[in-house]
């Protein structure tokens, strides 16, 4: 796995591997593992489980739901965008935390 490698070069099979490592290291601090993970992001475990397997990567929509709950996903997109942050990842999860309490007062709000 080439771990420097940006969009423009990367293979889908580098793209998968990226991916399913930052699954992975998410899934390693998180007390649920991977199941936790899948029920943040609103996903499927199985779905999970064949990323982190290197059986496919994930469908779009699935990446946008991993970019928006897992910190490790979205910096790993924003490295190989290019785009990289240097976000403390535990300022990073905060921030998504408070992003979705956000959304959800708005949410409420409207009701």
């Amino acid at each position: 796995m080439n771990s420097t490698a940006l969009a423009i070069d990367l293979g889908y099979t580098d793209y998968i591997d990226r991916i399913g490592e930052a699954v992975l290291r998410a899934a390693g601090r998180a007390s649920g593992g991977l199941k936790e993970v899948a029920r943040a992001a609103n996903t499927n475990v199985r779905t999970l489980e064949n990323l982190t397997q290197k059986v496919t990567g994930p469908n779009g929509l699935t990446l946008l739901k991993l970019m928006a709950t897992v910190p490790e996903v979205q910096a790993e997109v924003r490295r190989i965008a290019g785009m990289e942050a240097n976000l403390d990842p535990n300022f990073e999860r905060d921030l998504n935390a408070l992003f979705r309490t956000y959304n959800k007062l708005q949410s409420a709000k409207r009701e």
